[in-house]
């Protein structure tokens, strides 16, 4: 899953001197920013009514049924749902730039540039961290991991959930070469990447267009992965969505500009305005409100829109 307001944005506009040099603010505070926890959805095994007190995060990530947060002083919470260990087992060694939950399994990057992983492993999307201090990004999706490095290549691995038989999966061995990397997000079997010219590239399941029809503008400054259909961030702030459009998740997608960060979950899609106000469209899957409960008032900094529910952070004046 994708997580916005984060310290290895930051690090991987120093480290890789971006083309988008406006995309290293775009979607990004300050890094001395923080707030409360705020979520809504689904809260089945405590993801969001057991939130963790304080107004020192600067970091959010929503997952299956369970939740985490990164302080400011660089430790992580979480909790919820821990089925796998995704809670228990969350590290409290070292000093943390960047989190991202998965389906049943989490990353954390390491302010030394190394990847720790836990949780599920039923395709080693724990176990085969690929090693190295060249980290700038990470994403967790279903049973698939997503890492960046600092020259703008991108690691994957795990497998590729899916199941359905009508469904056009092409593997994570179809990830784009040769193509310098700024941005990533994988999510169940979509997995996205912007280059440092700007384009989106895609690959993974196409059902509904979720690759196919990905934008060829060379405009944007960030994408996020849901389970069948993407969305991404312009230059000019507004957004691009594509794929599955059951449920409004593409047509639903606001028209005005003015946004600086974005986050697709499984169906639904949550984004942030530069007003600190929350707008959220799509389909709340099992009616828990994913959409309709999206908080009305303001001083957001950041997001994160999991399966069932969501997290943001809001910064207390």
């Amino acid at each position: 899953m994708k997580i916005f307001v984060t310290n290895f944005r930051l690090i991987a506009c120093a480290a890789m001197a971006l083309f988008i040099a406006a995309g290293c603010g775009a979607g990004q505070t300050d890094v001395q920013e923080s707030g409360r926890i705020v979520a809504w959805g689904l809260d089945d095994n405590g993801q969001v009514s057991d939130l963790p007190a304080g107004d020192d995060f600067v970091q959010v990530s929503a997952g299956y049924r369970h939740s985490l947060a990164l302080r400011m002083d660089g430790t992580i919470a979480a909790w919820g749902y821990d089925s796998r260990g995704q809670v228990l087992d969350t590290p409290s060694d070292g000093r943390f730039v960047a989190i991202s939950a998965g389906y049943g399994h989490n990353l954390a990057l390491r302010n030394d540039g190394s990847i720790v992983a836990w949780g599920l492993d039923m395709n080693e999307q724990v176990s085969r961290v690929p090693s190295g201090n060249d980290f700038v990004a990470i994403s967790a999706g279903f049973d698939t991991s997503m890492a960046l490095r600092d020259d703008g290549t991108v690691v994957v691995w795990g497998g590729v959930y899916e199941t359905r038989d009508d469904m056009e999966v092409r593997g994570i061995s179809d990830k784009p070469s040769q193509e310098q990397a700024v941005d990533i997000s994988v999510n169940r079997s979509l997995h996205l990447l912007l280059t440092s010219d700007g384009r989106v590239r895609a690959w993974g399941s196409d059902l509904m267009g979720s690759v196919s029809n990905a934008p060829v503008e060379q405009n944007f400054i960030s994408v996020s992965a849901g389970a069948r259909n993407g969305v991404a961030l312009r230059a000019d702030s507004s957004i691009s969505a594509w794929g599955w459009d059951m449920r409004g998740e593409v047509s639903d997608a606001p028209e005005r500009s003015g946004f600086k960060a974005v986050d697709v979950g499984y169906t639904h899609s949550i984004a942030l305005h530069s007003d600190g106000t929350l707008t959220a469209w799509g389909w709340s899957r099992g009616n828990h409100g994913q959409v309709e409960e999206t908080p009305a008032d303001s001083n957001y900094i950041a997001i994160s829109a999991g399966i069932y529910h969501n997290l943001a952070i809001q910064k207390i004046n």
